[in-house]
């Protein structure tokens, strides 16, 4: 997806910005009481001023019971996005007043994308926005920014909704073993004495490999599992056995020979890994200088 334009000018119907306000602070600690402390406002003139934006926008955004609030699906939508618009509206004004410094951009990032990829750029990301603190968390493999602790995530996957989306690169997938024990292993056939290395993350990846190297039937299941990918390649970088590793998180252990590619047969998928943030984020300021700079980093 390329990087998108501001929007022009456009007329379009806007609740009062008190209403706004006032539903954006409820929906944040769901409760009219705490809302209205920050807001500085009695409890009655939130609930009014919520009452007058449902009226407005024509639809329940609060399900009200004897528990306390709670949000319908849709005024949930609208909470996230309310959110992000008001982010913007921040960001833009401290921009302007040159009080940005001390803002935090906060990626969450799939644990081996963060490692193997992200973590030895952050130097040169942070030299270009020393005004901005970071924070790096490692994810799940779904994210919808629902609980809004993060500005953008990096995740792996083919179709992701309700969010912008960049591809950043494709995955190709390999076997990877140490020097000594890729001595062993003359042919593919000799992957029958050798420990195949399974990771939870790829449980499918040892039977397609195999079928794509013309060996299927090659029992792949008595090899050690590991939690994650990263794991399994440390456990065959250290001489253990074959693992199946992703490119380009490698790369630096190719490079400096820790690692070898025994046999040239690559799983290329079709999923990818991709930047995504919330719509209404892409027009933030230090959103999208990162997006800027992580698309252009990929392409190096």
């Amino acid at each position: 997806m390329s990087t998108p334009s501001p929007p022009g000018h456009r007329r379009t119907r806007l609740p009062p910005l008190n209403a706004i306000r006032a539903f954006e602070a409820a929906a944040r600690h769901l409760s009219l009481a705490s809302a209205a402390d920050e807001l500085g406002v009695t409890r009655a003139a939130v609930g009014q001023q919520v009452r007058q934006l449902e009226e407005v926008l024509g639809l329940q955004l609060f399900h009200r019971g004897p528990a306390g609030l709670s949000l319908t699906e849709r005024g949930r939508g609208y909470a996230v996005a309310i959110a992000h618009a008001m982010g913007i509206l921040v960001d833009a004004t401290d921009t302007l007043s040159g009080v940005a410094a001390g803002q935090s951009l906060r990626i969450v990032a799939q644990p081996n994308f963060a490692l193997k990829w992200l973590v030895p750029r952050l130097p040169a990301w942070q030299a270009l926005h020393p005004e901005l603190s970071l924070s790096l968390s490692a994810g799940s493999v779904r994210f919808d920014f629902g609980d809004q602790e993060a500005d953008v995530a990096i995740v792996y996957g083919q179709e992701f909704s309700n969010v912008q989306s960049h591809r950043l690169f494709e995955t190709r997938i390999v076997p990877l073993c140490s020097p000594r024990l890729a001595e062993r292993l003359a042919t593919v056939n000799d992957l029958q004495s050798t420990l195949m290395l399974r990771s939870r993350y790829l449980p499918q990846e040892w039977p397609t490999w195999l079928e794509l190297a013309g060996v299927p039937l090659i029992d792949h299941r008595s090899g050690p599992i590991f939690d994650s990918t990263l794991l399994a390649v440390e456990a065959a970088k250290a001489g253990l056995g074959v693992a199946l590793g992703q490119l380009p998180f490698v790369r630096t252990e190719l490079e400096r020979g820790e690692l070898v590619v025994p046999f040239d047969v690559t799983i290329r998928q079709e999923m990818g890994w991709h930047l995504i943030y919330p719509s209404a984020a892409r027009w933030v300021p230090k959103v999208a200088a990162f997006r800027d700079w992580i698309l252009q980093e990929v392409r190096v």
